[in-house]
């Protein structure tokens, strides 16, 4: 038996301020990067939502869907939410602070390098926080990114946990730089 693909967006007629479809998807247990494709053409109002939404003092979402509209915003490497993103590292919850970091490296741009640089060298900030901005650097550093790393590695005070990430990291950054100039 062949299974209908199940189509995740309403029609284009109903009215945008019904978000309750957005929520829907929210709500899943899983959101694929496959959720992408089929927004395709509904962007720009998705967008407009998820943003107003991470700008917010006061969502009109639970904690949950709060943490789904970040990682959706990763999804679509939205890079002007970069700084709303980026404000959410001091947020109170610390899984609504991790969310927004793995956004920011799914973005992937200067921009959020730059945070999650920050990040790394921040004392403000816990050890998962620090990891995840680390799982991204080997996909989006540049020189810079090799030089905090080794300075990183020579502070004899980081957790264990944090010295190994940063040496994998530092390898597969070095590996990908090399390849990118063709070394």
């Amino acid at each position: 038996m062949i299974k209908k693909k199940r189509k995740v967006l309403p029609s284009k007629k109903i009215k945008a301020r019904d978000n309750s479809w957005l929520l829907n998807i929210l709500n899943r247990i899983e959101i694929e990067e496959s959720i992408v494709e089929e927004m395709k053409g509904r962007e720009k109002e998705i967008l407009s939502l998820l943003r107003k939404w991470v700008a917010s003092k006061t969502p009109p979402l639970t904690p949950h869907e709060f943490g789904k509209a970040i990682y959706l915003l990763g999804l679509f490497r939205d890079d002007s939410a970069a700084d709303a993103l980026a404000r959410l590292i001091k947020h109170k919850e610390e899984r609504i602070r991790v969310y927004a970091i793995r956004a920011l490296g799914r973005i992937g741009s200067k921009k959020t390098l730059d945070t999650l640089i920050s990040v790394i060298g921040s004392q403000s900030v816990g050890l998962s926080e620090k990891m995840a901005a680390l799982s991204y650097l080997d996909k989006i550093g540049d020189e810079r990114t090799v030089k905090l790393l080794q300075e990183l590695l020579d502070n004899e005070d980081i957790p264990p946990e944090i010295r190994e990430k940063t040496r994998t990291v530092l390898f597969e950054l070095n590996r990908n730089i090399d390849l990118k100039n063709g070394s």
